[in-house]
């Protein structure tokens, strides 16, 4: 993939970011009795949604296919940050919300901090040490294997 084009991912991920946030807020907000969206539903579906657009991601095929899947994730995962923190908001009113947010943010960061050295363990320990890593000059088919030992 070129420089230009991965940049341009970013991009849509960000804007389908602010997407996602701008219009959680405003099904938040809105007052119709008609259309009205619970904060924990909407956090709920977003998440679902986050989810599913992950898993599909292992077969999209095209740079088409990446762009769908960037707006799709980016929008889904903004609604799912808003939603979230409204959600908590409402639940632990403005008092007790610093503590709670901190604790959400540090029990989000958990699988990382404790995911990234237990999956190097697994890959020194099953692969015995070579991992099989690609680098090319922008493109998939120009690529070249690459080994690194541990």
């Amino acid at each position: 993939m070129q420089d230009l084009s991965l940049s341009l991912m970013y991009i849509y991920v960000g804007v389908a970011w602010m997407l996602g946030c701008l219009i959680c807020g405003i099904l938040i907000v809105q007052k119709s009795k008609d259309c009205r969206v619970s904060k924990q539903y909407l956090c709920q579906v977003s998440g679902i949604m986050c989810g599913i657009s992950i898993v599909t991601f292992t077969i999209v095929k095209g740079q088409s296919g990446l762009i769908i899947f960037c707006c799709i994730y980016g929008f889904s995962l903004g609604g799912y940050n808003y939603s979230l923190k409204i959600y908590t908001y409402e639940r632990v009113r403005a008092r007790h919300f610093p503590r709670a947010w901190s604790f959400i943010q540090s029990s989000q960061a958990l699988p990382m901090f404790l995911g990234v050295p237990f999956t190097a363990s697994l890959i020194i320990t099953l692969l015995r040490g070579m991992v099989g890593l690609f680098y090319g000059k922008g493109t998939l088919k120009d690529a070249q294997p690459y080994r690194i030992y541990f």
